[in-house]
């Protein structure tokens, strides 16, 4: 179910963007992402949102996205 429940989250977050509501699209993917959070999908859009110059600009920064996804993955062990 979690993973269903995210896919909703997903597709509105979608609508959102599109209608050019990108802090409500956000959150959406937040709701999306503690549903599902092994979906890389869901992390990578929430993350070009809220950081489009790490995905960009001159390249996209694969380090960065590595250091996020590690501070990520230590708040969900902790939980």
């Amino acid at each position: 179910p979690s993973e269903a429940e995210a896919d909703v989250h997903f597709q509105r977050a979608i609508v959102y963007l599109h209608n050019g509501e990108r802090a409500a699209a956000i959150k959406e993917l937040g709701r999306a992402y503690r549903l599902d959070p092994a979906n890389y999908i869901i992390r990578k859009q929430r993350w070009a949102l809220e950081a489009p110059e790490m995905f960009y600009a001159d390249r996209v920064d694969y380090e960065w996205q590595r250091r996020r996804q590690a501070a990520e993955d230590a708040v969900l062990a902790d939980q």
